[in-house]
């Protein structure tokens, strides 16, 4: 879909997504370079480690109001994306939990949830895709 056939709530979804990733690159840029350095001691090193988690409170923001604000036909096929990129997200973190605890598997960091979660979701946009 090219910017001249995109929706108004579609247009915002996509410059306030750009803007929240923004910040969480420059906050997990931050966070790294304050690990590398040793710049900071608790208890600033652990708001400085929690600082990324925040634009992904504004991304899912971002996305309930895209959802809110489009007609009823996007609502829900972004609806029925979200629930299977949930869905599958729970599903190998529950596998991934249950490999390390049983077969001593290496744990996965969790701040990878939150990529998985979104090459996930572009996964659920081709298994549903926006044609009936």
């Amino acid at each position: 879909m090219d910017n001249s056939t995109m929706t108004k709530p579609g247009r915002e979804y996509s410059v306030s997504l750009v803007i929240w990733m923004m910040i969480y690159v420059a906050l997990i840029a931050l966070a790294t370079w304050t690990r590398s350095t040793g710049a900071f001691s608790p208890p600033l090193l652990y708001l400085v480690a929690l600082s990324p988690a925040l634009p992904i409170g504004g991304v899912i923001l971002a996305l309930m109001r895209f959802i809110e604000r489009s007609d009823e036909y996007v609502r829900a096929l972004t609806t029925r994306r979200f629930i299977l990129a949930t869905g599958l997200t729970m599903f190998l973190c529950t596998a991934s939990g249950f490999l390390e605890s049983f077969a001593d598997a290496p744990s996965v960091p969790l701040w990878s949830v939150f990529p998985a979660f979104w090459a996930l979701y572009g996964a659920a946009c081709v298994v549903v895709p926006d044609r009936a």
